[in-house]
């Protein structure tokens, strides 16, 4: 059972993997023919080079930090945790519509041995990087744009219906425990039950997760954004492109389909070759790795 599971994961990968690759290929020759071929030749090449880097180092670090903070009672080796996230950021990168997220919950899933867990850890993470995202896109569109956005609207929904979904089972899960198991008496009853107290084990990990560690998880995931407006902004600058508050916002509508973004496909090539060499930088020194003991031990 283990053996064809392993096997499917692999599969699993390999199918998402060569996905992403298809896609960066597409977005690769759409960044060079919009923009690099139009726009003139790079300014200061080699300082613009080291401090993209310096920014892409930093805000995936922090993102990477961030997720690491949520699985941190899973005990997962860091090294592999380190893989399994670039690997799954690679693809979510290139993925359209976010549906890479799919793909990090079946690869946190398996790793950790718990579906429970491979969901709770994506949602957590999502969540807070939506929450920092809201607090630049409501101001902006009220005091620069006056008029509140498309993305605006739903990821504050998302917000509010996962924070009401957890008030409501916070208020209410003793009372509906109660009344199912007084009352009920068919299976409808029994998986009602299930599912109430799943997501109750749920809400008391992520309660007790965010009560030693809500203030990291802010912190790096404003460091990640602050970073990626940088990032975007030394990009511009490079290409001698005007690039701001209003940009950057029109940027975050690309990247859910509902608008026009400056750079996006430029930022999505560039980064996503950076996770891809890291990608088979860390295959290949845990390949070596593995090499090395086994030679020992023989």
């Amino acid at each position: 059972m283990k053996k064809n599971e392993n096997t499917l994961y692999k599969i699993t990968n390999i199918v998402f993997l060569v996905a992403a690759t298809f896609f960066l290929f597409g977005i690769g020759r759409e960044a060079v023919s919009e923009g690099w071929q139009t726009t003139g030749d790079l300014k200061n090449p080699v300082l613009s080079v080291f401090l993209c880097f310096m920014c892409f180092l930093i805000l995936h670090g922090a993102k990477l930090l961030r997720f690491y903070l949520v699985l941190m009672e899973q005990r997962m080796n860091f090294k592999r945790f380190v893989k399994v996230y670039i690997k799954t950021t690679f693809v979510n990168f290139l993925l359209p519509f976010k549906s890479g997220e799919l793909f990090r919950i079946y690869c946190f899933a398996h790793e950790t041995k718990n579906v429970r867990m491979g969901f709770i850890s994506v949602i957590v993470d999502r969540i807070f990087d939506t929450c920092v995202l809201l607090l630049f896109l409501v101001p902006y569109d009220f005091c620069v744009a006056g008029r509140i956005s498309a993305v605006t609207v739903i990821l504050s929904l998302i917000v509010l219906v996962v924070l009401l979904g957890c008030i409501f089972l916070y208020s209410s899960y003793s009372y509906l425990n109660r009344f199912l198991v007084i009352h009920g008496t068919s299976k409808r009853t029994i998986r009602l039950l299930y599912i109430l107290e799943n997501f109750k084990m749920c809400y008391d990990y992520v309660a007790g997760l965010l009560k030693g560690r809500f203030l990291l998880l802010l912190i790096f995931s404003c460091i990640g954004w602050i970073f990626e407006f940088i990032f975007l902004k030394i990009m511009a600058g490079s290409f001698q492109i005007t690039f701001g508050v209003a940009q950057f916002a029109g940027y975050i509508s690309g990247i859910f389909g509902t608008g026009t973004a400056i750079l996006k496909n430029d930022y999505i090539f560039v980064s996503a070759v950076g996770l891809l060499v890291a990608m088979l930088l860390s295959y290949y020194c845990s390949g070596k790795c593995l090499k090395n003991r086994r030679s020992e031990n023989a």
